[in-house]
């Protein structure tokens, strides 16, 4: 469009025509109008609450810096003019100013060159979901291009909105058809959105309020409370130490009959473990003063009639867990009855035609230096061993095989096992009523064992009675003897001692 500018000059008017960039609108009575953004890009600021998207708008004031001017055509006068930004999508007008609120019948021009004017508020919900969106559409953007979400977040970034634009109305009054009525000039306006790093949050915790190692209950079983059988015997006790999962330690020890089995024992519960099982071995003795004793030191002679001896009813007996911790002590009590009998002794066939051998063991096992009955239980300690390893520990053992028969044994073998075999010796002989022992060494691991003497293993020889070969014992390891290999022979060794019946 072109501007006039009139310069008198003595007696004669000389018009310059001036072109320039702005708009004219003859119909409207207007000259020349105009307006345009101006730098910098007002800034919207979006974080991240939870690392998976943006949805966070600041409330910080917007500046959008724009310039406007506008001049009227002759015979007409400025009215009015107003600056605004207004949505490109929604045609929402997010704020508005007037920068010409009244007439003035002798001005014409508003502003020949351009006026800065700011306009500043604060962001509406459009403006702050569509800044929120712009981030989120960066975000997919740039990972869809191969980047990580996670490293593009705790960088953060920055996006142009072209969701804005920055609109001038002026008026002009006067005779032409559609002067005062406004007319409008808009820029592209676009808004700067910064999209904010973000950094996961460690959580502090307040060693003051985290919730503390605490005992919540235990509970005592046994399998078998009204027993009745050959003692002794070892009858299992379990019991389940229940605590909260935040972790810690504590100590107990199993009572029977009000006297302790055992001193405190440590036990240490992890974090977010919520259940100690602890296990027992109760043993069992026959307290009756009639039994006889006997039994173990003579030998039936053939001919003589069984020995039985009666059942006998022992009292109500307990078994109790106490537990503790400091602040905390916690117990529970299982009551169970045992009803112990004599070993049978049972009489041998005898043929006096019939020279057989017959071998058994009546002295029982000893290991280390704990020695107890067949069917009894042997508890050894670290210290009980010759030698210990990383396996487990060595012991020295030995169990006694007699021949009550009528006849020399030929050689045999005698096998030792505990969940495998642990010791065996070969050409094993005894002559008739004497009695030799089978000792060595065996590595067992901590815990429990069962193991079993086994006469005369491959049957190689003829016997009075094939069914008094196998012999048990129940041990139990210390848990100090810091073993976690299955139990096993370390070597073989076997040593005999005759003697006389």
């Amino acid at each position: 469009m072109k501007s006039t500018c009139t310069i008198a000059l003595g007696v004669m008017l000389v018009t310059l025509t001036v072109s320039t960039q702005a708009a004219r609108f003859e119909g409207w009575g207007i000259s020349m109008m105009d307006q345009r953004a101006v730098s910098p890009e007002p800034v919207m600021k979006v974080v991240s609450s939870n690392g998976q998207s943006y949805d966070q708008v600041d409330n910080s004031p917007l500046n959008f810096v724009m310039q406007a001017k506008g001049r009227c055509e002759n015979l007409h006068w400025v009215k009015w003019g107003r600056l605004q930004v207004q949505n490109k999508t929604s045609n929402k007008i997010h704020y508005s100013k007037e920068v010409i609120s009244s007439a003035n019948i002798n001005q014409k021009t508003w502003s020949n060159s351009w006026k800065t004017v700011s306009l500043t508020f604060n962001p509406d919900t459009v403006l702050k979901q569509q800044a929120a969106e712009a981030c989120n559409q960066e975000l997919n953007k740039r990972i869809q291009q191969g980047g990580n979400k996670l490293t593009i977040m705790k960088q953060g970034f920055s996006v142009l909105m072209h969701k804005t634009v920055s609109q001038f109305n002026f008026t002009c009054r006067g005779p032409s058809p559609l002067a005062n009525h406004p007319k409008s000039v808009n820029d592209s306006h676009p808004v700067r959105v910064s999209c904010g790093s973000f950094t996961p949050k460690t959580a502090v915790i307040n060693p003051a309020t985290m919730p503390k190692f605490a005992l919540k209950g235990v509970d005592i079983s046994m399998n078998k409370t009204n027993y009745q059988g050959v003692c002794p015997a070892e009858l299992p006790v379990k019991a389940v130490v229940t605590a909260n999962p935040m972790g810690g330690k504590f100590q107990y020890r199993f009572i029977k009959n009000g006297q302790p089995e055992h001193h405190w024992k440590e036990y240490t519960l992890a974090k977010n473990q919520t259940q100690a099982h602890l296990n027992h071995s109760l043993s069992i003795k026959q307290e009756s003063a009639q039994s006889n004793t006997s039994l173990n030191k003579k030998i039936q002679q053939p001919g003589q009639s069984q020995v039985n001896q009666p059942l006998q009813q022992v009292p109500l007996r307990s078994v109790s867990i106490e537990v503790k911790r400091p602040g905390q002590q916690l117990s529970d009590i299982q009551q169970f009855q045992a009803t112990c009998a004599e070993p049978k002794m049972v009489q041998a066939t005898y043929n006096p035609s019939t020279q057989l051998p017959d071998l058994a063991s009546r002295v029982g096992f000893t290991l280390g230096t704990v020695s107890a009955p067949w069917g009894g239980h042997i508890k050894v300690a670290a210290n009980d061993a010759v030698e210990s390893s990383m396996r487990g520990c060595k012991f020295r053992f030995k169990y006694d095989v007699i021949n009550i028969g009528s006849a020399d044994s030929a050689p045999s073998v005698q096998r030792l096992s505990g969940g495998g075999a642990l010791h065996t010796a070969s050409n094993f002989t005894v002559s008739k009523g004497s009695s030799r022992n089978v000792s060595g060494h065996v590595l067992l691991k901590p815990g429990q064992h069962v193991l079993v003497a086994s006469l005369d293993h491959t049957k190689q020889i003829s016997e009075i009675k094939e069914n008094n070969n196998l012999y048990r014992v129940r041990v139990t390891v210390d848990q100090n003897c810091s073993g976690a290999a299955e139990s096993g022979m370390l070597r073989q060794h076997t040593q005999t001692t005759a003697f006389a019946l």
